[in-house]
């Protein structure tokens, strides 16, 4: 399990762009 993988299953439900602004954070 990593990033990639969490970043794909958000990006569906629309919080890529959340997840990416934690992540930078």
């Amino acid at each position: 399990m990593g990033p990639i993988c969490i970043k794909n299953e958000y990006k569906r439900k629309g919080y890529g762009k959340i997840l990416l602004d934690y992540s930078l954070e």
